[in-house]
Formats: C-alpha cells, structure tokens, sequence
C-alpha cells in the first residue's frame, strides 16, 4: 500500500553544494549535507565523551511513498524526527540536543566517535529536518543518527532500507536551441517530465514539485532554495507548460534551463539542457 506524504510546510535553509544542498556538501549520487562546521578532515575520527541523551528520547527517518507513482523515484525526499530530544544547529554541545546527520550505505559511526564528512555521511549542522537524496535504482540503507554540537556521534539511530525504481528525468521539447522570437511574443516552455509529478508549490509531497525558469544563470545545486529574481522566475502555480512573454526579458540572446524544485522551493537535480534563444525587437 503506498503511504501518502505527511503535509509539512518547513523550509529549510539549506545551502548545498556538490561535494561540499543545505553551508553544506552535495554529492550528486547520494544526497545532502548541510553543515559547514563538520570535521575537517574526511576520513578521520575522534573519540570523545558525548553529552548524555535522555532515556526516552528517540529519532525517526521516513522515507514516503508518492500516492501518485508506483515506488520511489530518484530524487527522492527524507524526513527526520526527534522525540523527547532538541534539534538545534552545530555548535557547543549541549545535554539532550544535537543534530542530523544520514548514512547512505554505511554503517552507524559508533557513539563517542566523531561523525566524518563526506559522500556517506551527510550532515545538517543547520538544524534541518528533511533533506533531498539522489540515488541511484536498486536498494540503499540510509541510516539517520544524531550527533552533538560537535558532531559526535550519539546513540540515536534509525534506519530504513528503499528501494528506488526509477530516476527522474526532465526534456525540453520547446523552444528549441537556436530559435528567434519577438518581443510581442509569448513564449511557451514544454518540458517532458519522466517518473515525476509537476504540482502547485506549497507542499511537501514525494517526487513532486513545479517548474522555475532560469535565466542566464546556472542550476541551483540540489537542496538549496531557489531564489526569486529575474534570473529565476517560478511557476509556482504547477503549470506543465510555463509561458513567460518575450518582452519581460527584453531583446537580446539568451540562455535557458528549467529546473524542478519542491514544493518549498528547494531545487532537485532535475534540469533541462541548456537551450539559447534570441529574442529580437
């Protein structure tokens, strides 16, 4: 039986980066890593004292499946959950609180070792409760567990295993790379959407989210928020096929993308390729 996404409207603030979204690393195979302050040598680990935990405090990852599609498609979303425990940022430790990190196929780091930073272990330094995952098809173990301020590792853990049936992917029929208009000219984007659904923005809903034009600009790395400016413009009210008039942008040469975000506005990894257009008085 497919599970229909609890409706949560949180943004976090989360900037991430490949190999470094939500400050943060972003690895384009395994997902999000949103802390700045995460040890700075990848590979090694410490072990110190952690502060204590209380005895009923527990964490929970999920991991919905989208009511619309058969199975979970790639990029997917996962939410974390703290009971009888603070979620705060990375910082000096404090007793009963701490912060989210995920495994993706690796082991819990044991209690009192430091958390390390890299593709495997994501951190959320920033206090974030959900976060954007790029996998590939086939099964993963994602393993979430709390750390301290300083990203030791506590004995907070939970794990899930997915399986992922397909990645989604987004094409752009029209307009076509190379193509002229005029500036009275309304232009009418027509992006195939494979294994995804185009919805209104304002929910947190599984492999769903709208469309946002971007413009002279680069794709905005993945678990970041999309600004909204005039190189990002947002088809927040769930069109399929965005239409924007040639005279907002004005005459000139321009490069293209589309780009798919969440409901919240978080970009995924689900691009055009970049198309130029010249749009003429």
């Amino acid at each position: 039986m497919q599970e229909e996404l609890p409706r949560r409207a949180f943004i976090t603030s989360t900037a991430i980066g490949i190999a470094a979204i939500a400050g943060c690393t972003q690895s384009d195979s395994e997902g999000t890593n949103s802390d700045n302050s995460a040890p700075a040598d990848d590979n090694e680990t410490t072990t110190s004292e952690e502060p204590s935990v209380p005895e009923d405090a527990n964490i929970t990852l999920s991991v919905p499946t989208a009511a619309d599609l058969d199975g979970l498609q790639s990029p997917l979303m996962a939410f974390f959950d703290a009971e009888n425990f603070t979620v705060e940022p990375a910082g000096e430790p404090t007793d009963g609180a701490g912060h989210f990190h995920v495994m993706v196929d690796t082991s819990q780091v044991e209690p009192g070792e430091t958390i390390p930073n890299d593709d495997q272990h994501l951190h959320f330094g920033d206090g974030a409760e959900h976060t954007v995952l790029d996998l590939e098809p086939g099964e993963h173990e994602l393993t979430l567990q709390m750390g301290d301020g300083e990203h030791t590792a506590l004995p907070l853990v939970d794990t899930q295993t997915v399986t992922v049936e397909e990645r989604a992917a987004v094409s752009l029929d029209a307009p076509q790379d190379g193509d002229v208009v005029s500036t009275d000219e309304t232009i009418t984007f027509k992006p195939v959407v494979d294994n995804f659904v185009i919805e209104q923005a304002g929910e947190l809903t599984q492999n769903a989210g709208h469309h946002h034009l971007l413009v002279n600009t680069d794709p905005v790395s993945t678990g970041t928020v999309i600004p909204s400016d005039d190189q990002h413009i947002h088809f927040g009210n769930g069109t399929e096929m965005p239409e924007i008039d040639a005279s907002e942008l004005g005459a000139g040469e321009y490069e293209l993308i589309i780009q798919i975000a969440n409901g919240v506005h978080e970009a995924y990894p689900l691009t055009t390729d970049p198309i130029t257009i010249t749009i003429e008085e």
